[in-house]
């Protein structure tokens, strides 16, 4: 369970890194993805793994909360950025 929690860990100190660098890292842009459809959002999203996902919410300022994320599991991670990603579409109409 230790060696879980030291990897977990490891996640959150990508909350310093250039955005720039982090953006290159991210694989998929949830933005474009989800305005053609958030089922294929789920599923894309599913194929990533954690280092990935925590890249997108982090190059795409998923989390403008800061909110300690490195307690969840990929399963809610991924479900953190379709709502974010949903969340944020709506606020910019």
């Amino acid at each position: 369970m230790a060696d879980v929690r030291r990897q977990r860990r490891a996640y959150s100190t990508r909350r310093h890194a250039d955005p720039t660098e982090i953006r290159h890292r991210a694989v998929l842009n949830p933005f474009e993805v989800g305005s053609r459809s958030f089922d294929i959002l789920q599923k894309d999203l599913g194929a990533l793994g954690r280092a990935r996902l925590v890249d997108i919410i982090h190059a795409f300022d998923l989390n403008p909360g800061n909110e300690d994320i490195d307690w969840m599991s990929d399963a809610q991670l991924r479900h953190f950025i379709c709502v974010a990603v949903r969340a944020q579409s709506l606020y910019r109409r």
